[in-house]
């Protein structure tokens, strides 16, 4: 063999070589982009229905929450003295509660299996102590208790809602405002 047919042929298995590295890694290459595409069609199968399941959850929550702001069966207390009243569940008692035997000072509304349990270091009840305040004082917040406080104001008295927390969040976020909204000073 001559010098020039051995360059010839090592010329030749040089460019047969670099050209298996170039195949095998484009063919890699490919392979690794297909794959992230058929993931990336997965996950976007999965946000999809994630979306349609939360869309679901919603719809339901929102006829739910339509039936429970429905307050046309609900019981309605009124207080002659101080001229308010307001509703509440029907399966809930509301009643006074006489600190001054003359007079009903505080009015408790609660479910009717109503009990106050000590948990993770607070009361848990659900209750809504409902207080007229003469000295008038405003008290809106939300306590390190989980204690709930909201004051309508009165021409000679304020009226003191308290919402004593519990585990069910529904007494908080849907009974206690749909209560506020069917209060009304009669006098």
């Amino acid at each position: 063999m001559t010098k020039k047919s051995i360059i010839i042929w090592a010329i030749l298995i040089l460019v047969v070589i670099i050209g298996g590295f170039w195949y095998v890694n484009n063919n890699q290459k490919s392979k690794i982009k297909n794959q992230k595409q058929v993931e990336q069609q997965v996950t976007n199968e999965k946000v999809e229905t994630a979306r349609e399941d939360d869309q679901e959850q919603d719809d339901e929550n929102i006829k739910e929450l339509k039936v429970e702001n429905d307050t046309s069966g609900w019981k309605e207390y009124c207080n002659e003295e101080y001229g308010f009243c307001l509703k509440y569940p029907r399966d809930w008692f509301c009643g006074g509660i006489a600190l001054d035997p003359k007079s009903i000072d505080n009015i408790f509304c609660a479910p009717e299996k109503f009990e106050v349990i000590y948990y993770e270091g607070k009361y848990n009840g659900g209750g809504i102590m409902i207080y007229v305040d003469h000295a008038k004082r405003i008290y809106d917040n939300i306590d390190q208790y989980g204690i709930i406080s909201k004051t309508l104001i009165g021409k000679s008295y304020n009226i003191q809602f308290t919402v004593f927390p519990s585990q069910d969040k529904k007494i908080e976020n849907i009974i206690f405002p749909l209560l506020l909204d069917s209060f009304s000073f009669t006098k």
